[in-house]
């Protein structure tokens, strides 16, 4: 499981956003609840993912969805910085978010590159 690559840049992802969602507990600013459990669902998510290394095709797609969720994320935050609304944690959260991005896009690219590599070797069986 952790021998492959995608496993590695789920575990940063896993790692990174339960690290932000304590920082989030950890702040003396008042914030609505609502966002600390969607700071809950990519590690969650991610480590379901990560677990799921037997099914290549499911883990793509599940990695497709945080994908979105931490598009509509950032969507979030920016659209409440156009409006001037001071959320608390905006900018820890969107560069979390960007971070949790580039892995999980990295992740999603590696997991459909073994799948690939294992069409082509059933391929030539």
């Amino acid at each position: 499981m952790i021998q492959r690559i995608q496993s590695l840049y789920l575990l940063i992802t896993i790692i990174s956003s339960v690290v932000l969602f304590f920082y989030a507990q950890d702040t003396e600013e008042t914030s609505f609840v609502v966002e600390y459990f969607l700071l809950l669902i990519t590690p969650v998510l991610s480590a379901v993912v990560l677990f799921l290394f037997k099914k290549r095709m499911l883990q793509v797609r599940l990695c497709a969805i945080l994908l979105f969720f931490q598009l509509s994320l950032i969507g979030f935050y920016g659209y409440s910085y156009a409006l001037n609304t001071q959320l608390t944690l905006t900018y820890p959260v969107v560069l979390g978010s960007i971070v949790h991005l580039i892995f999980l896009w990295m992740a999603r690219r590696s997991t459909l590159k073994d799948e690939a590599l294992v069409r082509s070797v059933d391929r030539i069986r």
